[in-house]
């Protein structure tokens, strides 16, 4: 194809557009084809429908985009309602701060609580302002928050709406209240709710002529001595039975001539009275007076059981008093609290957690103006009968002279060097004992026979050798 020139082309371009410029429109001859139906028009529309047409025949030409109408430009600020906020700064350090906090409130701040995906989304307002709220003339005496009431960050305020609405606490205990509902647990703290069932009973022990009514609980006993009601303390039910007892018991004495107090004061005087230790089991347990207060030990009781710490300090305040110690408390200090949450299972369910608590109870009993001795027996004492689920850890204080420190020193170069020949045993390469001890050891009876049972050794074994050699030269065939 021959090459064509700029000249060639310029004339060809010229022909072209004066073609296009003369060519005329192509109109069809028969309109039936893109003929539109009539459309009746809405009454009370005609004027409108001119008013269209005027204005498609007033359009001599088509474009290709229709413009967008303009927007009107909103206002700069929120209005009166809002205290006049302003336009967001998406450019203000403080506000990336505070929608980073927002965004993380749901991994880093609280990751047990669960919100929306829309919610977690750091999205921009339009009208937002970070600052602080100046106090006007009256919200002095109207609104005013305490000093402890006011946070500092914002993060701070999270944290104590938490706490004041306690949303997770409460969750937390409807899922383990669902979880224990119906297991050991849960019928075990239903026991204490339990109304102990009581019958009033004649007796007629004390005099068969007389009327006593006694309380007795209705359980049908093993033994005779099992039979008979412990000393216990009474609760609101045995109160108000006993009174019920009581003015009885007046009535039949009024009815029979006697009086109630003379009926009540019989007994049996080959009754058996249960020993005053057993019977203080019921009350608190007594206490020393301490004369001067000096702290000489501190016992820090640990349990995961309310019930199995109770007994315990109870126990060892008991053994306290009868050791003539001065001990005070208990004192409950704070709790630990640790949660752990884990998925709750694998395949289907590993998206699904698994919440775990665990609390750890503690008390503090103190011993003062005890002898060290005695504080020494006690615990000993209490270790020996520890109660299962009960951990005991103890700070001992003890008097000592004055230059203790120098003593100590004393005392640790002293257990050094009694130390030095038991380390020498657990060295790589074992210290060389003295000429004298070498000498002691080969004088020794032990050694001399040892060493002879060795020779006869060694000479048995060179003899059968001598003797496998002899056969083999003697008879070469055999040896092959």
């Amino acid at each position: 194809m021959p090459a064509l020139c700029d000249d060639r082309l310029d004339e060809l371009l010229t022909k072209a557009a004066s073609r296009l410029a003369g060519k005329s429109l192509f109109r069809p001859e028969n309109f039936s084809l893109v003929g539109v139906a009539p459309v009746d028009a809405p009454q009370g529309g005609a004027s409108r429908l001119r008013k269209a047409q005027s204005e498609a025949e007033n359009h001599s030409h088509l474009t290709l985009r229709a413009p967008r109408p303009t927007r009107e430009k909103g206002e700069d600020t929120a209005g009166p309602s809002w205290f006049g906020i302003p336009k967001t700064d998406p450019n203000d350090p403080h506000m990336k701060r505070d929608l980073q906090l927002l965004h993380m409130r749901g991994t880093a701040i609280d990751p047990k609580r669960h919100y929306k995906k829309e919610s977690l989304q750091a999205t921009v307002p339009r009208y937002a302002h970070v600052g602080r709220i100046i106090e006007g003339p009256t919200e002095y005496y109207s609104a005013r928050l305490t000093r402890r009431e006011r946070n500092q960050s914002l993060v701070d305020e999270l944290l104590s709406a938490e706490k004041a609405s306690g949303k997770f606490k409460s969750k937390y205990e409807d899922i383990q209240l669902r979880k224990a509902s119906g297991k050991k647990a849960f019928y075990k703290r239903l026991a204490p709710r339990t109304i102990p069932r009581f019958a009033i009973l004649p007796d007629f022990v004390t005099n068969p002529n007389t009327l006593v009514m006694r309380l007795t609980s209705v359980v049908r006993p093993g033994c005779w001595h099992l039979s008979r009601p412990l000393p216990q303390a009474a609760t609101p039910e045995q109160l108000r039975c006993r009174n019920l007892t009581i003015q009885t018991t007046q009535a039949l004495g009024e009815a029979s001539g006697t009086r109630s107090s003379d009926v009540l004061q019989q007994k049996p005087r080959n009754e058996l009275r249960y020993p005053r230790s057993v019977q203080a089991l019921s009350l608190q347990p007594l206490r020393r007076e301490a004369e001067h207060g000096i702290p000489s030990c501190d016992l820090q009781l640990r349990s995961y059981s309310l019930r199995n710490m109770e007994f315990f300090a109870d126990f060892a305040l008991r053994a306290a008093y009868y050791l003539s110690l001065p001990a005070f408390g208990p004192v409950p200090l704070p709790r630990i609290t640790e949660r752990w949450t884990v998925p709750r299972s694998s395949f289907i369910f590993k998206k699904s957690q698994e919440n775990f608590e665990r609390i750890t109870l503690r008390r503090l009993i103190q011993i003062r103006d005890g002898n060290p001795e005695t504080v020494q027996l006690w615990l000993a004492f209490l270790q020996k009968h520890a109660y299962y689920g009960i951990g005991m850890k103890a700070n001992v204080w003890d008097f000592g002279k004055l230059g203790m420190g120098k003593s100590m020193d004393v005392i640790d170069t002293n257990v050094s060097k009694a130390m030095a020949s038991k380390w020498d045993h657990l060295d790589q390469h074992r210290s060389l004992d003295t000429v004298a001890k070498v000498e002691e050891f080969l004088s020794r009876a032990k050694f001399d026979t040892e060493s002879g049972r060795r020779a006869e050794g060694e000479r048995r074994f060179v003899r059968g050798q001598h003797q496998r050699q002899q056969l083999q030269n003697r008879n070469p065939s055999a040896a092959i």
